[in-house]
């Protein structure tokens, strides 16, 4: 859509990812890990609004703004014997202790079974710009301001009919429960120098702030350290890079030879 020299452009997106599967983790014949289960039901959706300015001026801008739910159902089961020398050891009819007085049924397994609902809703604006300094040198800046909030809903029980459950595998496989939201607000960034003396050579440098929202772990194998809430260790902070570079592009006029070269570093914060 034109509204006089500018454009509005709006960008609208749904996405839908179902998935199940079943595998033998163990690989072998042995009852150690028969059922590995898993399933994922993922949708997303996006919508995006952007305004720019007309092309080829002293002063270019585009400008927009960004809203993005999602929601991700997981759920997860494993049953088998676990350990080959178990498995091994009951398939030969010898009686395995767990414990003092605790003897596990040949028929026994072990099993857990997880549910994860993951809920995420990003807000954003966003603008660039880019200024002529001269006929041959520009300056770009741009920046973007996001909310984020995440939710996580964890359960973890023992698989029905296996009394098991916890015995021998320990934490990792301990009943878990917790309901957990984190929200941040942050400021990524990018600003540069652009030289192009001519159509076919540009000089570039560039410093640019990232961003990548909070999260939760939610690991079939989450296991909560003394001292700490489950949703306090299972919260993941925001990952946020920094990056620099500085390049060169070349490319004759004919096509015949097209060339680059970048140098960059990155940093990376709560990798």
């Amino acid at each position: 859509m034109f509204l006089g020299e500018f454009t509005l452009a709006s960008q609208t997106a749904y996405c839908e990812w179902k998935q199940e599967d079943n595998n033998d983790a163990d690989l072998s014949q042995l009852n150690v890990l028969d059922i590995n289960f898993g399933a994922n039901d993922l949708w997303q959706f996006s919508q995006e609004l952007r305004l720019t300015s007309p092309t080829g001026g002293a002063f270019e801008f585009v400008g927009g703004a960004l809203y993005y739910p999602s929601s991700n159902r997981g759920s997860f089961s494993q049953v088998g014997r676990f350990t080959v020398g178990l498995a091994q050891a009951q398939a030969a009819n010898f009686d395995v202790p767990l414990a003092p007085g605790l003897v596990l049924p040949a028929s026994q397994n072990f099993g857990r079974d997880i549910e994860s609902d993951i809920d995420v809703e990003d807000i954003a604006v966003f603008g660039q710009t880019t200024t002529r300094i001269t006929d041959t040198l520009s300056l770009i800046g741009g920046a973007r301001l996001i909310y984020s909030q995440v939710s996580l809903d964890y359960e973890r029980v023992g698989t029905p009919g296996a009394s098991a459950f916890n015995f021998i595998l320990g934490p990792a496989f301990a009943p878990l429960a917790f309901d957990a939201e984190t929200d941040d607000t942050a400021l990524s960034w990018r600003g540069g120098l652009e030289f192009q003396p001519n159509r076919d050579l540009n000089i570039f440098a560039t410093a640019s702030r990232g961003y990548k929202g909070p999260g939760f772990n939610n690991l079939l194998d989450l296991t909560v350290p003394d001292g700490m809430t489950a949703a306090e260790f299972a919260e993941v902070e925001p990952e946020i890079p920094t990056s620099f570079e500085v390049g060169i592009k070349y490319a004759e006029p004919d096509g015949v030879f097209r060339g680059s070269l970048t140098i960059f570093r990155t940093e990376v914060e709560n990798f």
